[in-house]
């Protein structure tokens, strides 16, 4: 199939150019990262530790099986599973061999999966056996009546039923094949699909290139002082964009360590935090609040946290304050974006303390305006609609372009 997108050649040479894209994938990072720092934990999940040689191999085993399966080349998989490593290892693969990667909150039940998966149309979807005491199998039998194009279930987890296959060994017996001849790596192709979080209307699905998640991702890391010796949490779902660019995404650019949450709970969140001596988390205002106030009531070692990046609602004074207070060495910041735009602005740990209360200065490379009702551009102090352009924002909505 064919997937329309709203960048051009042109525009991609231009941001390439610029510096703002690199023309790389993400693919191209975890290679360089096998090679130079092989033996250093890429992903905790639990008791399981996969090394970046260990989790290149276990990539290119991944895409081998789904190009088996005839998922690739833009071909969508559809990818419903909480934080954990089967989940970053299907993101990673399905860039290998140039499917698109359509994510879907754990929570999604049939309503929402009818919606999204009925624009969609994914060749294949992945669902964890059970999680949480919900059965996903049969809520993907009930919906494969309407969705005639879906041909393959994949489950991850124990007992996976007859009419699945077991994720775990996707790739085992496929044969060989060489990935790089076979699916020349194009930083410019539609790789991430996703539901927009907007409160009316029908949901759209927004389309997210290589260049537009991994440029984000390389600036975002050098304007917050982001390292190979950063240690990530994943607190909130990697479905959601947002988490999943201040997480792996950054982590992997950067050459870091993810730790993996699969359900949110502060006393969970705070044990991994100082059993794994994080140093980044992003939260949700309400998180930050949550975890803060767990730890007044059971303190644990956090010293190595040192950025919360905090999106989703205004952060309010009190909560800064009371984060200064208990953790004097972890610097709050904020930014805000929509899915489509990324974090189109951020705080940087160098602004004076008086502006952690905004959601920050521009991204590298984005132009943020505010607009009157005829799209022209309003002075300061006025106020308006929010108008957001450069290489962050996405490729369009999927189906829908008009």
């Amino acid at each position: 199939m064919r997937i329309l997108q709203g960048y051009t050649r042109a525009v991609s040479a231009k941001y390439t150019g610029a510096g703002l894209w690199p023309a790389r994938t993400f693919s191209d990072v975890l290679d360089q990262h096998a090679r130079e720092r092989p033996d250093r934990v890429a992903l905790v999940d639990g008791e399981r530790r996969l090394t970046f040689g260990e989790l290149r191999e276990a990539c290119e085993r991944v895409a081998r099986g789904l190009a088996a399966l005839g998922i690739d080349n833009e071909e969508i998989l559809a990818v419903q599973l909480p934080n954990s490593i089967e989940l970053c290892l299907a993101i990673l693969a399905t860039e290998r061999v140039g499917a698109a990667y359509n994510a879907l909150n754990p929570l999604f039940r049939r309503q929402e999966l009818e919606t999204i998966l009925g624009v969609t149309r994914p060749r294949g979807i992945v669902i964890p056996a059970r999680w949480q005491g919900f059965g996903y199998p049969a809520l993907v039998r009930e919906l494969r009546p309407m969705l005639p194009g879906l041909r393959h279930v994949l489950a991850v987890g124990p007992d996976t039923p007859d009419d699945a296959r077991d994720f775990a060994t996707l790739g085992q017996d496929a044969p060989p094949v060489d990935l790089d001849v076979r699916y020349p790596r194009d930083p410019d192709r539609v790789w991430m699909l996703g539901v927009t979080s907007g409160t009316t209307g029908t949901p759209k699905i927004y389309m997210h290139t290589v260049n537009s998640q991994l440029g984000e991702a390389l600036a975002f890391d050098r304007e917050l002082g982001i390292t190979a010796d950063d240690v990530f949490l994943a607190m909130a779902p990697l479905t959601h964009r947002g988490a999943v660019m201040v997480g792996f995404f950054m982590a992997l650019a950067a050459g870091a360590t993810l730790v993996l949450l699969d359900r949110y709970e502060p006393g969970g969140a705070l044990d991994l935090m100082a059993r794994e001596r994080c140093t980044c988390v992003f939260a949700i205002p309400t998180q930050a609040w949550d975890v803060l106030r767990e730890d007044a009531r059971q303190p644990r070692d956090v010293r190595a946290l040192r950025l919360i990046m905090m999106s989703g609602a205004p952060i309010p004074a009190d909560l800064v304050a009371a984060l200064g207070e208990r953790w004097p060495s972890c610097l709050p910041l904020s930014g805000y974006g929509l899915s489509e735009t990324g974090f189109a602005t951020y705080t940087r740990p160098s602004d004076p303390p008086e502006r952690l209360f905004t959601c920050g200065r521009a991204a590298p490379g984005m132009e943020v305006r505010a607009l009157d009702e005829q799209g022209g551009v309003l002075p300061p102090g006025e106020v308006g609609e929010l108008g957001i352009r450069g290489h962050q924002v996405c490729a369009g909505y999927f189906a829908n372009q008009e």
